[in-house]
């Protein structure tokens, strides 16, 4: 069985969930992360495995079988 492709929206606050990830390869692989911020997305490629840094939740939902919401709430 190959790992669930795994994908994080909101990628300041989902850096948490990186290292959950990694403990588990034969299960799951971080493969994309989505941002509004153009800013925020760039550091997060650095992980392993991290293939896909985009720019709408839609593309994200296209690469990924799974998505950790990790956003806060605007006021």
């Amino acid at each position: 069985m190959k790992p669930l492709k795994v994908g994080i929206a909101g990628a300041a606050r989902g850096a948490g969930f990186v290292t959950g990830v990694e403990a588990m390869p034969d299960a799951a692989v971080l493969h994309a992360v989505y941002d509004p911020s153009e800013a925020a997305r760039p550091a997060f490629v650095h992980a392993p495995g991290v293939e896909h840094a985009v720019e709408s939740i839609g593309q994200l939902l296209a690469l990924v079988d799974l998505v950790v919401v990790s956003s806060r709430q605007h006021q």
